[in-house]
């Protein structure tokens, strides 16, 4: 821009002095009238100031060109630079811990990123108006001088990818949000349904000990120590709804946070294609697998119990 600029004051310097030698054959074109060759130079002097105006007038086009394309480059630096900041963030981590507080922390910052994503897309209209601008000149350069401007379709090129990179991030936003509300309830339910059969499980173990250990001093005592014995077989029995609940809880807990998770695998090695340095992040062990196992353990001392109760 700095040289186009001394450039043009050149060419105003030039189409001054070419004003003033404009006058100056007026003159002489008047006094010699009569002059067989007047009207060869009259054509001659026409066609040097008519390309001096053209020169001109594509000097102010090719300014206003690089001033447009100088806004857009600038634009387009910061809407990059946003979307990678939040594409880096959304890729940092890619599993889910089963913690309540966890889920809810992670809610919570996403919901703070859609906010701050609302807040600051005004960098695209920004962008998408210095285009319409280069556009504008560009379709007159076409119009104008026949060339076509490269440069222009390679901004634009570059604005489009942005802008759908951006739409992803606010899918990718809303998309976490869903999901993690309902892997938020998933835990819940699994959690009520595991905790209760996890306390209740060392209790019978202790109250079959008990049982076991007592020595029947007589029928009645037999028969009492009996009955107790069929209670409990009977309550462990009807233990087994509970445990299947817990089993079905556990499998949608796991089937959620892996779709979460192939979600969020997917779109950071999308993210990894349009970026030069792959985007860092944590390696921690899948909740998904650790809840179905946590499961499998508390299944394995519900059988147990059974096959000593039997």
């Amino acid at each position: 821009i700095t040289e186009q600029e001394k450039l043009k004051k050149e060419l105003e310097r030039l189409k001054d002095d070419l004003g003033t030698i404009t006058n100056k054959c007026e003159e002489f074109f008047s006094q010699a009238a009569a002059s067989p060759s007047v009207p060869t130079l009259r054509s001659e002097l026409s066609v040097v100031i008519q390309n001096m105006n053209q020169v001109h007038s594509m000097s102010s086009t090719y300014m206003d060109k690089l001033k447009t394309v100088n806004l857009v480059l600038k634009n387009t630096q910061a809407a990059e630079a946003l979307v990678k900041l939040y594409e880096t963030k959304l890729c940092e981590e890619e599993t889910v811990i089963a913690d309540k507080n966890n889920i809810k922390n992670l809610i919570s910052t996403l919901k703070q990123w859609r906010s701050e994503v609302d807040e600051k897309r005004r960098v695209f209209p920004a962008l998408e108006d210095e285009l319409q601008k280069a556009k504008a000149i560009s379709d007159e350069m076409f119009k104008t001088y026949k060339e076509r401007d490269l440069d222009f379709d390679w901004h634009k090129e570059k604005a489009d990818q942005l802008v759908e990179r951006w739409q992803n991030v606010h899918v990718q936003i809303d998309n976490r949000l869903r999901d993690l509300e309902g892997i938020g309830k998933s835990l819940k339910y699994y959690r009520d349904a595991y905790h209760p059969l996890d306390d209740w499980i060392p209790q019978v173990e202790t109250t079959q000990k008990k049982i076991q250990e007592s020595q029947p001093e007589n029928s009645k005592t037999l028969a009492t120590q009996l009955n107790q014995q069929k209670m409990l077989v009977s309550e462990i029995e009807m233990k087994q709804s509970k445990m299947d609940e817990c089993q079905k809880y556990a499998e949608q807990y796991s089937t959620t946070v892996k779709d979460y998770e192939l979600q969020t695998m997917t779109y950071r090695a999308m993210v990894d294609s349009q970026q030069k340095s792959p985007v860092k992040r944590r390696r921690m062990q899948s909740s998904a697998d650790l809840i179905i196992q946590e499961f499998m353990d508390l299944r394995s001392r519900y059988t147990a119990l059974v096959t000593l109760m039997t």
